[in-house]
């Protein structure tokens, strides 16, 4: 795994394959692949080809944790001060529950067809999917 710097954003990419994942500056936009950076330090990324999340510590690109969820992991909430990680699957038409201090999927939720984009309230009691 190496992670580098490509002008004002980031790439992550492990052998043999790209996590493409680009974000723009601290807090900023986020492109395919679907990271999310979180306080601390890490990255939360989908992988919808293997229907994985991962893990990673964003200043070493060293991988903590491949965690397997449902099919077509699209959608990622990774709310701050929540133990809780949040990925849409689209076709399964669930939403996973990952415990970030075990990165393990601890409980799926039925959502209806085809959750996709995600976002947390502003006080993070609440996550929104769009189906």
């Amino acid at each position: 795994m190496s992670l580098g710097n490509r002008g004002c954003g980031t790439q992550a990419s492990r052998v043999g394959r790209t996590l493409a994942i680009l974000l723009l500056h601290a807090g900023g936009a986020i492109a395919a692949g679907q990271g999310i950076p979180e306080l601390g330090g890490t990255l939360w990324i989908t992988d919808e080809r293997l229907n994985t999340v991962t893990r990673i510590e964003a200043a070493t690109g060293k991988i903590l944790a491949v965690i397997p969820v449902g099919k077509w992991p699209v959608g990622l909430s990774a709310p701050a001060g929540a133990g809780k990680v949040y990925v849409s699957e689209e076709s399964d038409d669930t939403v996973s529950v990952i415990d970030k201090a075990t990165a393990r999927v601890t409980k799926k939720i039925k959502v209806g067809s085809g959750p996709h984009h995600m976002h947390r309230s502003p006080d993070g009691s609440f996550v929104y999917i769009g189906l």
